[in-house]
């Protein structure tokens, strides 16, 4: 007999607990052990709390499950067109053209352009806390990442807009909404927000498609996406046949890169507070490397070692998605248990990631990722802060070099102090996993430094 709650109220189940905490909710429910049970809306599910299930569960991504999202998904993302929720064939098929555009090798080009924005807004960040003490750094992790994401997708005609941040945040926010789409509800916002954004994105398409037949070159990634597909001769695409799966993947991809990396960049700035031996680490290295502010290149990044395993250590004890929902497609069976079709099952995104295969998992140690211990080499199958299998995360270059990026200017630049309330210690979904009270700090220029 599996482990499970005591008693659940009729129908409802245990939605007042997830709803009120879904944080807390999941991880009560894998403490019960490595398979568990439990019950919200008529419907039964399972947790499944061990590294093996969750790697098994995603490898059959696309067949034999499907990625589950919050029920306000559906109206915010077209889930039959969208990467993560395609079959396998489709999926591999649209895949194949977008892996070019995401490689380390492409990505680095975009580098002067990612410090740009990074500079942009640490002195917006120190500007603004001249005046109000403090800040509260997990919007503004949203509105850094936003910019730089825009700017690497749209290039030098991307122009700052507030209407489109607002409109991205208002999506994000509207995922954890109640699923009520009426005028006066969070989710109606989120639904209008998706309407301007994607028209917004046709244009920009629009734009990229004439370029490409222009024979431009390419300066952003849906520059480069829309001429190999251009340069391929699909029939569909010149068609138009392709024109709202392109949009609606554009829109998708910078979706899912919204709140992941916001969230990761603001728990370095979090854990280097809390780990100042640690940050004094990576200035000695950014002083080292870059003593007189030079730019960022390829061959700088591949240098900077010590900064790199920081970013590892981040994404590993702090990974923005604690856990992940998908649903059977079919019958089939996980860890000896039987799981229907149409069956959600939820597993535990943290088993592989604080394995004991770690030494000491729970500690904040990036010395695990150095050239002596190198541990995310011999565990390498349990370091996937990314996922596993054909549907591992896509823009993962692009998270880590923006990341990177970013730890290597502010570290360099800035002073910063975490203020703790009576909120900091607890940690919360919101969608993803960031600090109950959005990580408030204060920031100013390091001594002998000052605003470029």
């Amino acid at each position: 007999r599996l482990p499970g709650p005591r008693w659940v109220i009729p129908f409802i189940g245990n939605l007042i607990p997830f709803a009120n905490d879904p944080l807390k909710f999941f991880s009560d429910a894998f403490k019960r052990g490595d398979v568990s049970w439990d019950y919200m809306l008529g419907q039964f599910f399972y947790f499944f709390n061990d590294a093996s299930s969750l790697k098994k569960i995603m490898k059959e991504q696309g067949g034999t499950f499907t990625l589950l999202g919050a029920p306000a998904l559906g109206y915010l993302l077209s889930v039959t067109k969208v990467l993560p929720c395609l079959p396998k064939a489709s999926h591999a098929a649209l895949r194949k053209t977008l892996n070019p555009v995401f490689t380390r090798r492409y990505l680095v080009s975009h580098l002067p352009n990612m410090e740009k924005v990074v500079e942009k807004h640490l002195k917006s960040w120190i500007a603004e806390c001249e005046q109000t003490k403090t800040i509260t750094l997990v919007s503004r992790s949203h509105d850094l990442t936003f910019s730089n994401t825009m700017v690497a997708f749209v290039g030098s005609r991307f122009a700052e807009n507030p209407k489109h941040g607002s409109n991205f945040r208002l999506l994000a926010e509207s995922m954890a909404a109640a699923p009520v789409c009426l005028p006066g509800f969070k989710l109606w916002s989120g639904v209008q927000a998706r309407r301007s954004l994607l028209e917004y994105l046709k244009q920009i398409t629009k734009v990229a498609k004439s370029r490409a037949e222009n024979g431009d070159e390419p300066e952003s990634i849906v520059d480069y996406w829309i001429k190999s597909l251009h340069d391929s001769k699909d029939g569909d695409f010149r068609d138009g046949r392709l024109d709202v799966l392109i949009v609606e993947n554009i829109l998708g991809i910078l979706f899912a890169s919204q709140d992941t990396t916001a969230s990761t960049i603001t728990w370095f700035f979090a854990l280097m507070s809390d780990h100042p031996d640690v940050l004094a680490k990576i200035r000695e290295e950014q002083k080292l490397l870059r003593p007189n502010g030079e730019h960022f290149t390829e061959a700088l990044l591949n240098q900077m070692k010590y900064t790199s395993q920081v970013v590892k250590e981040v994404l590993r004890y702090r990974n923005p998605l604690p856990v992940a929902g998908f649903v059977a497609n079919k019958h089939t069976e996980i860890s000896g248990v039987k799981v229907n079709k149409g069956t959600a099952v939820f597993a535990n995104f943290d088993a592989p990631l604080f394995s004991d295969d770690f030494t000491d998992p729970h500690k904040f140690d990036p010395d695990r990722f150095g050239a002596e211990r190198r541990e995310h080499v011999f565990n390498a199958k349990n370091n996937v802060p990314f996922g596993v299998g054909a549907y591992r995360c896509l823009g993962n270059n692009f998270a880590e070099i923006f990341i990177l990026l970013t730890a290597a200017v502010s570290t360099a630049s800035a002073e910063w102090r975490r203020v703790m309330t009576d909120k900091s210690e607890r940690v919360v979904m919101n969608p993803l996993r960031i600090p109950a009270d959005g990580c408030v700090m204060t920031i100013g220029w390091k001594e002998k430094n000052n605003a470029k």
